[in-house]
């Protein structure tokens, strides 16, 4: 039976969803399509997809880079009957967009796809903890001695307050209004329960604190920030270490995604954490082929990309 996709209002509300997979974000990343593919009567995918307007030409891409990655939910178990459901998706959006740049999950492998469309991938990583044990044992002595010198200067906070969240010192130089979409967004994902801050509290102040976003057995370190005037090494670790900590205790079958960075000393930071590197991709398809090429190029000379 042909997939068949289609536009469509957000469906009922459901937990089941990853954060980037969810339609009640519809109206809070900075422009989407809620898109669905049928197989039948049977909904066999779903896709959150970003859109962004370019001189009356949809893009599928983020405006807004307010969630970290555009990943399709597909329900069929079978690789054949996935990769036509993914295709069809694809196919649609290439019939209504002019282009597609989106980064696909660390755990989303159907890739083939994008290629078979005509699509081109960027391989990207991020570091995650799907074990608590292996996050113990491989974490390096470096920072484990970090985390506990800074517990003995700082306390941890946990609270669902994002209007208190320093969002000034951790998304740097992204425009006010982006920057008011991710505030906007962590304050909804608070109010369903799956946004929480963790804050790093010396005396009387915050010297760093994260926005942790969470839903169907994935957690998300999304805006971090600390002072790196006060002094006390090792706030960073400690945060993530809380996080992980705290998430294990709750349910030791999270995932915990830390977020990836080409900057190289955050790279090496994040490879001595814990964590273990997790590759994900950018799919990238545009209908000029000169456009695709700047896009590439703009990729080429993101800040932390070394070129020779």
């Amino acid at each position: 039976m042909a997939v068949e996709v289609s536009r469509e209002s957000p469906m009922p509300e459901s937990d089941s969803y990853r954060i980037w997979e969810d339609p009640r974000n519809l109206e809070l990343i900075g422009g989407a399509w809620w898109l669905v593919a049928r197989r039948g009567k049977q909904i066999v995918g779903t896709w959150l997809v970003p859109i962004e307007a370019i001189d009356s030409s949809p893009i599928a891409r983020r405006r807004v880079r307010a969630l970290p990655y555009s990943s399709p939910r597909l329900t069929d178990s079978d690789p054949r009957r996935r990769r036509e459901v993914w295709r069809e998706l694809l196919r649609w959006v290439q019939t209504h967009c002019t282009g597609l740049e989106v980064p696909l999950a660390p755990d989303f492998a159907d890739l083939g796809a994008v290629c078979e469309i005509g699509g081109f991938l960027e391989a990207r990583h991020t570091h995650v903890i799907d074990s608590h044990e292996s996050y113990r044992a491989t974490q390096n002595a470096t920072v484990r001695n970090h985390i506990k010198k800074a517990s003995t200067c700082v306390r941890t906070v946990w609270h669902r307050d994002v209007s208190t969240f320093n969002f000034g010192a951790s998304v740097v130089g992204a425009p006010a209004d982006h920057v008011l979409v991710r505030k906007r967004l962590s304050a909804a994902l608070a109010g369903r329960g799956q946004c929480e801050i963790v804050e790093a509290v010396h005396e009387d102040g915050a010297v760093g604190g994260v926005v942790v976003a969470s839903s169907a057995g994935y957690a998300i370190i999304m805006h971090s920030w600390f002072d790196r005037r006060c002094g006390i090494r090792g706030i960073p670790s400690l945060l993530i270490d809380e996080v992980v900590t705290q998430i294990a205790n709750r349910d030791d079958q999270s995932i915990i995604d830390l977020e990836g960075s080409v900057i190289a000393s955050v790279d090496s930071f994040m490879d001595g954490t814990g964590a273990r590197s997790a590759p994900y991709a950018i799919a990238y398809w545009y209908r000029e082929r000169e456009r695709l090429w700047e896009r590439l190029q703009l990729s080429m000379d993101i800040p932390g990309r070394a070129l020779p």
